[in-house]
């Protein structure tokens, strides 16, 4: 197989699968009816990687996102994830539930995880719901509607080949636990897919990585105008372990390019192979 070949064998297996997906639905139906008993909630939707397709095999949780009606709202975001956390400790007791801030995760005994963020819907923006969630005590914009919408628009325009390629650049994130938010990788390379016109995985991973590294890891402007500035990592000793590992990656990645370019074959895939500590 040519190195292309290899990396759309490699994505097949990367996908969740049918299982897994049937899995995450069962939970979700039971968080549902849990969040229904306890806050009235009616609305709650998938976000995130699983939601949006770009998801990674037994790496990725489900995200969920619950509009919170007003009569069960809570000044405080932090006393809103708690009387969640407390609901869910009450339902499903067998499972381990703790707060990541903007959201409560449940730890399933199948080794299933499922995130939800109580959410409270504020306006219409450009036609997509923007809602308020957690954010330490207080409360930041969101939109999983307009992001989602933002990154499919490049996706399609570009043969489908942005979301393959995000969930690669994530795949090396778990693969090689590199502390950088799903979340701004996937605004990250969908804004660089923006001015590509062609998406090959294996020149486009040492671009992406190349442009990360030279930013710096900057934090970006949400390009829906929702979410304000959008931070790589939580703290900045976290930036700096991305940022080495990112340099590793982008050595090994360069090794890999210009083997290929040598017609190097055995040599390319056993550098890809280092790359993303897999078999590919």
């Amino acid at each position: 197989m040519t190195i292309n070949q290899h990396f759309v064998d490699f994505l097949a297996r990367l996908t969740p699968t049918d299982a897994e997906r049937a899995s995450y639905a069962t939970h979700k139906l039971s968080i549902k009816a849990r969040l229904n008993d306890s806050f009235n909630v009616s609305i709650c939707n998938e976000t995130g990687s699983f939601g949006n397709g770009t998801g990674v095999r037994f790496y990725t949780d489900l995200d969920l996102m619950a509009s919170i009606p007003a009569a069960s709202q809570r000044n405080d975001s932090q006393s809103m994830l708690s009387a969640v956390k407390t609901s869910f400790e009450g339902r499903f007791t067998s499972s381990s539930i703790g707060i990541r801030t903007p959201a409560v995760v449940c730890y399933f005994s199948d080794n299933r995880t499922v995130e939800v963020t109580p959410a409270y819907y504020q306006e219409q923006s450009n036609g997509f719901s923007v809602y308020l969630i957690p954010d330490f005590g207080g409360w930041q914009k969101a939109s999983p509607s307009a992001h989602n919408a933002y990154v499919n628009n490049i996706n399609s325009n570009l043969g489908y080949k942005v979301k393959p390629l995000i969930r690669l650049i994530k795949a090396l994130k778990y693969f090689r636990n590199i502390p950088i938010s799903s979340f701004y990788l996937e605004l990250r390379i969908a804004k660089y897919c923006q001015d590509e016109e062609s998406i090959i995985y294996e020149y486009d991973i040492q671009r992406v990585i190349s442009r990360l590294i030279s930013d710096n890891l900057a934090a970006i402007r949400d390009p829906m105008g929702i979410s304000g500035l959008v931070s790589p990592c939580t703290t900045e000793l976290q930036r700096l372990d991305a940022m080495s590992k990112l340099n590793t990656a982008l050595t090994r990645v360069n090794n890999a390019v210009a083997c290929q370019k040598a017609d190097q074959h055995t040599d390319a895939l056993g550098w890809w192979k280092l790359v993303f500590d897999r078999e590919i």
